[in-house]
């Protein structure tokens, strides 16, 4: 609880430099319309073959990544937006600025908002809760808003509620896709983003794998906070980002759940231990009523983020992609058509 992220408080110019995240008018000036030289480099930044998928899919690729070798695999692969989560440490490619959107924790702790700040200088945002969304809207955020799925809209009460406040929607999780149609305004292809792909949090909590081993960075060592919550001794920016990494549980089937430490924030994450797929359902009618996918990465290598974005890539624009996307130990369909109730 005293730790105090080093992407906390600061100038513009220190938040720009040290978390990317940078200022409006910064991302204007680096990747906004610009001079023809700026066009010409982020065109000569993604493939040619990438391009040209860009142009021709109806549906923009979402990229969600937790580590550099994701983000950059990503960003080589032409994905249109690739979303931070809740790791503002990772360094993005100027000539992919314009793209960026950062995911806030999944859990908003009053001790942790001033860690917060950052979020404040980004163009885009994406909030996991709606207190997230009221301290944005509290301290004037002007910036594109995106609810994840965790801004429950089950029913056409939540979506006029949440439409006004928001610009995109992650269609929830839980709903199959016959409901989510059912839902009036709920399917809109402008605002509607359908996860395809990833490993599904759950389970969010305060108890924390590491600590129970004993190997908190908040309470060893040269490793430790100040009682102000400032950083000291080793914990640098790279030993953090390389910290919270992912650790696993095993239940008694011998199934691995993996779990991600988010140590700016004290908490954790587990997740499945297969990654939602929706690679059957690619010609489903929910995709004439939806606008962008989302595909998000949490243990996958560099390698393997590249395969699965180039084989959903190619499969939504009718190119010849293989009859499965390359996945490592199988997968799950989620409640796509089978639901919570």
């Amino acid at each position: 609880e005293k730790m105090r992220s080093e992407t906390g408080p600061g100038t513009a110019a220190e938040t720009a430099a040290e978390t990317g995240l940078g200022t409006t008018a910064e991302t204007a000036a680096e990747t906004g319309a610009g001079t023809a030289a700026e066009t010409a480099e982020r065109a000569e930044y993604l493939p040619e073959a990438d391009r040209q998928r860009r142009g021709a899919c109806a549906h923009p690729v979402w990229a969600m990544v937790t580590t550099q070798e994701q983000l950059d695999a990503a960003a080589a692969s032409g994905a249109d937006r690739i979303i931070t989560d809740a790791a503002p440490h990772l360094q993005v490619p100027a000539a992919y600025r314009d793209r960026i959107c950062h995911a806030m924790p999944p859990v908003l702790r009053m001790e942790y908002r001033d860690r917060l700040a950052p979020y404040l200088q980004a163009d885009r945002v994406m909030v996991r809760n709606l207190e997230e969304l009221g301290w944005l809207r509290e301290h004037g955020f002007r910036g594109e808003i995106t609810a994840d799925a965790s801004l429950y809209q089950w029913n056409s009460r939540a979506v006029s509620l949440l439409r006004p406040l928001t610009d995109r929607t992650v269609l929830s999780l839980e709903l199959t896709a016959g409901q989510i149609l059912q839902v009036p305004g709920l399917a809109d292809p402008e605002r509607a983003v359908l996860t395809v792909y990833g490993r599904l949090p759950l389970m969010v909590s305060a108890g924390c794998i590491r600590k129970t081993e004993g190997r908190c960075l908040l309470q060893t060592g040269s490793r430790a906070v100040n009682k102000d919550g400032h950083l000291k001794g080793e914990m640098t920016r790279a030993t953090l980002a390389g910290d919270e990494s992912f650790w696993s549980l095993k239940d008694r089937k011998g199934a691995r759940f993996p779990v991600r430490s988010l140590c700016r924030f004290c908490s954790s994450i587990m997740y499945n231990s297969v990654p939602l797929s929706l690679h059957q359902y690619l010609e489903h009618p929910i995709f004439e009523r939806t606008g962008p996918v989302l595909l998000s990465f949490t243990t996958e290598t560099g390698a393997e983020t590249a395969g699965i974005l180039d084989w959903f890539g190619a499969a939504l624009t009718g190119r010849q992609a293989g009859t499965e996307p390359p996945l490592q130990n199988g997968y799950t369909g989620g409640h796509f058509r089978k639901g919570v109730l």
